[in-house]
C-alpha cells in the first residue's frame, strides 16, 4: 500500500540522520546545493545503510519511492571527493571551534575552509521530491 511506502521511505531517511550524526554518511555522499536541494548518492551509501540497519526494502524500491515522488535519477551533483577529506575539515573546524592552538589573547588560528565540492556524481533525488 502507498502508506508502507510512505513509511519505508520515511524510515529510510530517519535513519540517514542517524548515519550522518555518527559519520557514516555526510559531504561525500550526501549533500546540499546553494538552493538547498538535498542530494543523495544513493549508491555510494547502500552497503553502509544495511550494514548498519536491518531493513525490509531495498535499495531499488526506495529509489522507486523516491522517483515516484518526482525525485531525479541520473542528474549529477557535486560532492566532497572523499570521506577522509570531509572528516580532516570536521576535526580542523572542531579545533578552530574549541581555540585549540591559541597560544595567546593575539594568536588566532585561521579558520579551515570547507572542502571544495569538486567530484561529480549522479545523484538520485532533491528535498522538493519528498
Amino acid at each position: 500500500s502507498f502508506e508502507s511506502n510512505k513509511d519505508s521511505l520515511e524510515d529510510f531517511l530517519e535513519k540517514l540522520v542517524i548515519m550522518k550524526s555518527q559519520g557514516l554518511v555526510g559531504e561525500w555522499n550526501i549533500t546540499t546545493d546553494k538552493s538547498g536541494n538535498l542530494a543523495i548518492h544513493l549508491a555510494n551509501i547502500w552497503t553502509e545503510f544495511r550494514l548498519k540497519f536491518t531493513v525490509n526494502y531495498s535499495q531499488q524500491s526506495i529509489e522507486q519511492l523516491i522517483l515516484g515522488r518526482g525525485g531525479a535519477r541520473g542528474v549529477v551533483r557535486r560532492f566532497v571527493s572523499a570521506k577522509s577529506e570531509w572528516q580532516d575539515y570536521l576535526r580542523a573546524k572542531h579545533q578552530y571551534d574549541m581555540g585549540v592552538g591559541r597560544t595567546g589573547e593575539d594568536d588566532f588560528p585561521i579558520r579551515p575552509e570547507e572542502p571544495s565540492k569538486i567530484t561529480n556524481r549522479k545523484k538520485l533525488f532533491d528535498n522538493s521530491a519528498i
